[in-house]
């Protein structure tokens, strides 16, 4: 029952335009983003091989692009989710669910995990624009692979914490607005 729950979430979120247009919205904006911080970065390498530093691509493009991700996340998440419980009890399908013998821990999590894998969705692919970045430069993996489990942590903590307020409430935005 958990796993159907979590698939109809899925089908919800991927048959709509809102997940499409959030993913192409995202990716734009962070690949804008790193071309800028790359060539801001190309123009400054000379002056830090010159200084001696020890900032480099690292510091100076990956570290700000996956700071501008985690903020989308934080705004683009909620937009996801904050329908998931909210509009379940609108439209009376709530009480439906909770008559069947589906216990509510199961419903929460079916619901949770159908909400997170969009999030999931949403980071991955500006991580693996930063990984190509590889075939030119020398990117610190580790550094990437402890931010790439920070930012999927940071989606499961969102989508959580936006489902939690759904529940709360019968309109979709006044889940997004708390």
């Amino acid at each position: 029952m958990l796993a159907a729950i979590a698939r109809r979430e899925l089908a919800e979120h991927f048959s709509s335009l809102t997940f499409w247009l959030l993913l192409a919205a995202l990716q734009a904006a962070l690949a804008w983003l790193l071309f800028a911080q790359l060539q801001v970065y190309e123009s400054l390498s000379p002056q830090l091989v010159a200084a001696g530093s020890s900032l480099g691509v690292n510091d100076l493009v990956i570290a700000p692009t996956l700071n501008t991700l985690a903020m989308l996340l934080l705004l683009g998440i909620p937009l996801l989710t904050m329908r998931s419980l909210a509009a379940e009890r609108a439209t009376s399908r709530l009480h439906m669910l909770l008559s069947t013998p589906l216990t509510v821990r199961s419903l929460v999590l079916g619901k949770w995990l159908g909400n997170l894998l969009p999030g999931i969705l949403l980071a991955l692919p500006p991580l693996l624009m930063l990984s190509l970045l590889s075939l030119g430069m020398q990117i610190d993996f580790a550094r990437l692979s402890l931010a790439a489990l920070v930012l999927l942590l940071l989606a499961a903590l969102v989508s959580a914490t936006t489902l939690m307020f759904s529940a709360f409430t019968r309109h979709p935005a006044s889940a997004l607005a708390a």
